[in-house]
């Protein structure tokens, strides 16, 4: 077989992976050794907490193999007998909406949609929870289809001062944007290997209260994304299926590259600022109105100079090793 070639991930979807990870060679381990997997659980889990500001005795780390989306829905599926207001402004909303349907007979599902790109407002989301005699808010911080960011803190806070769990998809988020559990507003989140971490992708990680992880019902299904079952295995720093060992090594490298996570947010933002600046001066314009309060800070969506043709355009970048797939909006 011939050797691929190695395409620079710019595009929505897997990212670039730093050299550092890359390079890394991982060593073969035991799952179930203690004494060889233990430790590596452990690190990972710390170095989570550690970038988030997150309590260790408030939240817990809990690791699923699969994309992002198989730790959005290992939390959906957590909504047993709840009343949950799902939210959205974007394609990701609007997904896990659908994945929500799939659920209703074991808790019931409202929507609250405003239109692709404009900002959740925080006050309109209790108010609808409140009428719709919700228990639970769920969000995305970030939405990628329409690069814009969802104040997770704010809206977090309004939601906890009316007695409302609440939950966010920070698939796209971490690493990129202001992220911080240090307060107790927020019950949990999700967020991959891939992404801001700069690693490959294929784990999700899931941090939740603790307490929230306690009264969930270990029967649950489906069982493979049962978050009782990664809670009470993470207290032997084990989980219930077999893990990425190789997968979590690479991931634990990259966390250790972000230590000055700060410093990596605001290099971060001032690069897509340039690239913002320079593509609207060659005539592309931003698809969704560019504020900068919530605009993201490594995403943008534009559209073509009118001289400029997509089979063009799209032959020059992949010429030159960029990755590029076709976008539809709703898919």
């Amino acid at each position: 077989m011939e050797e691929l070639p190695s395409q620079k991930l710019f595009a929505l979807g897997p990212i670039e992976v730093h050299p550092e990870v890359s390079r890394l060679i991982p060593k073969n381990l035991s799952h179930r050794s203690p004494a060889m997997f233990n430790p590596l659980f452990e690190n990972i889990s710390s170095r989570i907490l550690t970038l988030l500001k997150a309590k260790k005795e408030c939240y817990v780390p809990l690791f699923i193999n699969g994309s992002g989306t198989s730790g959005v829905e290992a939390i959906i599926s957590s909504f047993k007998n709840r009343n949950v207001l799902i939210c959205s402004n974007g394609s990701f909303g609007e997904k896990w909406q659908k994945i929500a349907s799939h659920y209703q007979k074991h808790f019931k599902c409202h929507i609250f949609s405003v239109g692709w790109g404009l900002p959740l407002p925080c006050d309109e989301i209790v108010k609808a929870a409140i009428k719709k005699s919700c228990d639970t808010v769920m969000i995305v911080h970030h939405e990628t289809s329409c690069c814009v960011v969802n104040d997770i803190h704010k809206i977090a806070e309004c939601c906890s001062q009316k007695g409302l769990l609440f939950f966010a998809d920070c698939v796209s988020s971490f690493g990129i944007e202001e992220l911080n559990l240090s307060t107790p507003h927020i019950t949990g989140i999700t967020f991959g290997s891939n992404k801001g971490s700069m690693c490959y992708p294929g784990v999700s990680c899931v941090i939740v209260k603790r307490d929230y992880c306690k009264k969930l019902d270990p029967n649950a299904i489906p069982a493979y994304l049962n978050l009782r079952a990664y809670f009470d295995y993470s207290q032997k720093s084990q989980t219930p299926f077999t893990p990425a060992v190789q997968l979590l090594q690479c991931w634990n490298a990259a966390l250790e590259g972000m230590e000055n996570i700060s410093e990596i947010c605001t290099v971060g933002e001032r690069r897509f600022k340039l690239l913002n600046a320079l593509l609207q001066a060659r005539g592309f314009k931003n698809a969704y109105s560019y504020n900068i309060f919530s605009h993201s800070k490594g995403v943008g969506v534009y559209y073509l100079p009118k001289w400029m043709k997509i089979t063009e355009f799209r032959e020059y970048l992949e010429k030159r090793g960029f990755a590029i797939y076709a976008y539809v909006k709703g898919h």
